[in-house]
């Protein structure tokens, strides 16, 4: 939804397709800066929701969606631009959609349902499934693919996509959203003291972010530097079983008071979340593009995170960052040990990292997709 803000913002006719687990067609219009998006939410299928919850958002669209979005004339747009690879709603526009003009994003490719990841043989099986049909056909007939990362790009070599057709464009981020502002609710929300070393993290709470890496060494840091410790994770809940898990390892070590799952929360209470931490957490096992990182290095955060591709794409290691091997508790407690008794290092970090993230300001991002959206027209 963001680039099709960006677009509207600067005087674009933009009409978005979304899908939601609902049973009617809606039509809805959203106002940006006097400016209207058209939205038409698409209801989505529920089969095998309830054994496999994560399919919610990936299923086709409801039979009466399908009519619907058949009918469209697509060539009544200038360009069409696929944004959610890996939803079948997103391959179905594009087997409909005549016109030629078309754009395909690409975030990443799912680790879940790879070898490494922790999908059911069902699931892997219907994966390899739909890359050898649908997806194939989607990413073969689309004119250009945008990818976050060259990590990805690589990926979409490896899956057969011709060099040409892939670009590298980042992700953005709104830096004037991104400032200090006062954190006495979140202290008082969550019980956080003025003395509390407070680690953060953002993202879902998914097995690939690698949480409990960052759970283990706590007690020990705490004991270490003889400071109390809380590490608050804020993001929804997307894997239940994982976060049974951690809820258990929280148990065992005897820190139920030190870590904090805040769940979904709004922008405002997430800036002060990101105002109040000392230092911020990245801990991913897998991530195709570390967005949390730049609204960390946007607040000037001291950053600790995995040395993964899509990370150390954006983060340069003792320059804007502190990076350690994924899945290295050890490690991440060193980092987290040197930057505390570092002071030095903590500001040349906070002040690389505020002037770096100006490269991935969104206004900078939606001048590369609007040159690629003139040269398909």
């Amino acid at each position: 939804m963001t680039i099709a803000q960006k677009m509207a913002q600067r005087g674009h006719n933009v009409s978005v397709i979304a899908g939601y687990n609902g049973n009617e067609l809606k039509k809805e219009f959203v106002e940006e800066n006097g400016h209207r998006i058209e939205v038409f939410w698409v209801p989505l299928m529920s089969i095998f929701t309830n054994k496999h919850p994560k399919f919610k958002s990936y299923l086709p669209p409801k039979l009466t969606a399908f009519r619907y979005l058949n009918a469209l004339n697509y060539n009544d747009y200038d360009v069409i631009h696929l944004l959610a690879f890996g939803h079948i709603l997103t391959d179905f526009i594009n087997l409909v959609a005549r016109s030629h003009r078309k754009i395909l994003t690409i975030h990443g490719f799912p680790k879940y349902v790879e070898s490494q990841g922790n999908a059911s043989f069902f699931t892997k099986l219907l994966y390899k499934l739909y890359t050898n049909t649908l997806a194939r056909f989607t990413l073969n007939s689309t004119d250009t693919i945008t990818v976050v990362t060259k990590f990805v790009a690589e990926e979409c070599l490896k899956n057969g996509i011709k060099p040409h057709k892939v670009k590298i464009i980042s992700n953005g981020i709104d830096l004037d959203r991104y400032i200090n502002v006062k954190y006495d609710l979140l202290q008082e929300k969550y019980k956080i003291m003025k003395e509390d070393v407070l680690l953060l993290s953002i993202a879902r709470i998914d097995w690939f972010k690698g949480f409990e890496n960052a759970i283990e060494p706590i007690d020990q840091l705490m004991k270490k530097t003889n400071r109390p410790f809380k590490y608050m994770i804020i993001g929804a809940i997307e894997d239940r079983y994982y976060y049974s898990k951690l809820k258990k390892q929280i148990e065992s070590k005897g820190i139920k008071n030190n870590v904090i799952f805040t769940g979904f929360i709004d922008h405002s209470l997430k800036l002060q979340a990101l105002t109040r931490a000392d230092i911020f957490l990245v801990p991913s096992l897998h991530e195709s593009f570390g967005i949390v990182s730049l609204e960390a290095m946007a607040m000037g955060k001291p950053i600790v995170a995995s040395n993964l591709e899509g990370i150390s794409c954006i983060l340069d290691h003792m320059s804007t960052g502190f990076l350690v091997q994924a899945g290295r508790p050890i490690e991440i407690a060193d980092a987290i040990t040197n930057l505390l008794d570092n002071p030095e290092l903590r500001n040349k970090l906070s002040s690389n990292a505020k002037i770096e993230v100006k490269k991935y300001d969104w206004n900078k991002i939606m001048d590369n997709y609007e040159m690629i959206y003139r040269q398909l027209r």
